[in-house]
């Protein structure tokens, strides 16, 4: 089972490092507003103040800002009363429009307003991708290799992700909150 602390009580073992999740970067400095934060901005602030090192990956780079685009897009439609994703296809339609250009943009400005503020990168090899399908321990495929860069680097996670509950792994999972 993951060793889930709460990064609110508890930061031990964060002197090697943090692997940030999708969800936290979202919660952090999400482009559509999320309802709740669970208060990562201050977290990552904090982190970061402390001069814990802090990662992302560049499949969480990409997820994060399909993320943001197709968010962009589900407020587009819900925002016009004439639209629906029936009549108004995102690779179709939206990408052509100058909404997902911005939106697409603007999340690539923030994942470089990350790095210059101190999150580095970490880029998944060849052989971080290939344990990852030879050892499948979860049903989302960026989830499992992030679990397998954290264990190869050893780092801990930072996510707000339910799905690193039942993973037997070594790697501590840090996360604001009980789970």
């Amino acid at each position: 089972m993951a060793n889930y602390c709460n990064i609110l009580n508890n930061s031990d073992g964060v002197e090697a490092g943090l692997l940030m999740d999708t969800n936290i970067l979202i919660y952090v400095d999400s482009l559509i507003n999320t309802e709740t934060r669970y208060s990562y901005d201050e977290i990552v602030d904090e982190l970061l103040t402390n001069n814990v090192n802090l990662y992302i990956t560049d499949n969480v780079i990409s997820e994060y800002i399909h993320r943001c685009c197709k968010m962009a897009y589900k407020n587009f439609i819900e925002c016009r009363s004439h639209l629906t994703t029936e009549n108004y296809k995102y690779k179709l339609d939206y990408l052509q429009d100058n909404n997902f250009k911005i939106y697409y943009h603007q999340a690539i400005e923030s994942i470089q307003g990350f790095l210059d503020a101190g999150v580095s990168l970490i880029s998944s090899s060849d052989a971080h991708i290939m344990s990852a399908l030879e050892n499948v321990r979860m049903k989302d495929f960026n989830d499992n290799l992030l679990l397998n860069i954290a264990e190869c680097k050893n780092l801990g996670i930072l996510t707000h992700d339910k799905d690193f509950v039942n993973v037997n792994t070594r790697v501590k999972i840090y996360r604001s909150g009980c789970i």
